[in-house]
This record gives structure tokens, C-alpha cells and sequence, in this order.
């Protein structure tokens, strides 16, 4: 029997660190601390980890096919610019949902952004599991969830 020994790659304190991301192309992994409001890049090469400060509760992202990423925040989504630091806000369904917040998200195989919300007290069947896509529509999918995380798809991409 092999034994496999974890061991941390980086020291950081997190608030609540979630929603990995491996960038197969730079070879690095984004994460983000949801109540710190920071994106992370862990380059596990450099073991360096910069943070990017969105300035309120950031729940998942994911990478465009431009490089820039896509990200949900407490109330709706956004595209990030990690070189210049420019937001774009996009869509914001929960915005006037103070007890609310965007958790997980994830794209399927056509690129829709699939992203669930939560109440910060986890009260059961407050979320929403909303679907964005490229041209800035957003459709509600399942209401009255209580958290949506770790979201994937069958290999047709027929079920959630």
C-alpha cells in the first residue's frame, strides 16, 4: 500500500478559500477567498500566490477563452482584467438581496457561466441556480435551493 503525504504548497490565512481553477494554459491555479473578496494565482512553479482584491465577497470564477476571467460576486457576475485591474459588471439578479450571496459556479460545455446563490445564514431554500450567457442574459434554472456547489455535467452535457 503507497502512502501519500499532503503537504502545503503555500501558507495563507483565508477567510474561506474555495472554487479552484487550474489555468491549463499557464499552468497555475485561481482560487478565490469568498470573505476576504480576493482572486488568487498560485504559480506552483514559482510558489508565488497573488491577490486581487475585488473589493466585496467573490464566490467562483472561471477563465475566458480571452484570458480574462469571470467571476460572481455577492449580488451578480463580472469579467476581471487581471493585467490593468478593470472590472466590468454585468448582470447583478441578486442585488438588492443583502442576505444573499453568489457561491459556485461553473461553465458547461458551451461555455454558459452556471452559477448558484445561498443565503449567508444557509437558510435552507433561499438560493437560486441562475445561468449566464455570452450575450449578458441571465436565466433563472432551479429556485428555492439552499447552496449550490461543485457543479459539473455529464459527458452530453444533458443533466446538471
Amino acid at each position: 500500500m503507497n502512502t501519500v503525504t499532503a503537504k502545503i504548497a503555500y501558507p495563507i490565512r483565508a477567510l474561506l478559500g474555495e472554487g479552484s481553477y487550474w489555468d491549463l494554459d499557464n499552468q497555475r491555479l485561481l482560487w478565490v477567498d469568498i470573505l476576504g473578496h480576493k482572486i488568487y494565482v498560485f504559480d506552483p512553479k514559482t510558489q508565488s500566490n497573488s491577490g486581487y482584491d475585488l473589493g466585496q465577497d467573490i464566490g467562483t470564477l472561471v477563465m475566458t477563452e480571452s484570458g480574462l476571467w469571470a467571476y460572481a460576486d455577492r449580488d451578480g457576475i463580472g469579467i476581471y482584467n487581471p493585467r490593468t485591474g478593470q472590472k466590468i459588471h454585468g448582470a447583478k439578479p441578486e442585488e438588492h438581496n443583502d442576505h444573499i450571496r453568489f457561491n459556485d459556479g461553473k461553465c458547461d460545455a458551451r461555455g454558459t457561466f452556471w452559477v448558484g446563490t445561498m443565503a449567508y445564514s444557509c437558510e435552507q431554500g433561499a438560493g437560486t441556480l441562475y445561468e449566464f450567457d455570452g450575450k449578458g442574459e441571465v436565466k433563472t434554472k432551479i429556485k428555492n435551493t439552499t447552496i449550490s456547489n461543485g457543479l459539473v455535467w455529464n459527458d452530453k452535457s444533458t443533466k446538471f
